[in-house]
């Protein structure tokens, strides 16, 4: 509905090829925003291990407590630099 409404929008303003240029940078930008949270919902299983091999088993909920506020801001971190490499910083990338 929303690529529909682009596009007629375009075609009434005369300048569809711009309209779809914008759209499709906005969608990748999001996209490439959001990618990186799809790696971090791994955060479970890894936590165990971590805490059988420490010997804390049983005490994940402690571990999770101190880790998940630098596991949140170490993702909005990723999230933004993947981001920008998706349209302002995308020199860096082969």
């Amino acid at each position: 509905m929303v690529s529909a409404l682009v596009v007629t929008l375009g075609y009434r303003i005369g300048v569809s090829g711009l309209v779809a240029e914008i759209w499709e940078t906005a969608v990748k930008m999001r996209f490439a925003f959001l990618g990186p949270v799809l790696g971090w919902i791994g955060i479970d299983p890894t936590l165990l291990v971590a805490a059988t091999a420490v010997g804390l088993l049983g005490q994940e909920s402690t571990i999770l407590r101190k880790v998940l506020p630098w596991s949140i801001g170490l993702l909005l971190v990723l999230c933004l630099l993947v981001g920008l490499q998706s349209t302002v910083l995308s020199w860096m990338l082969p």
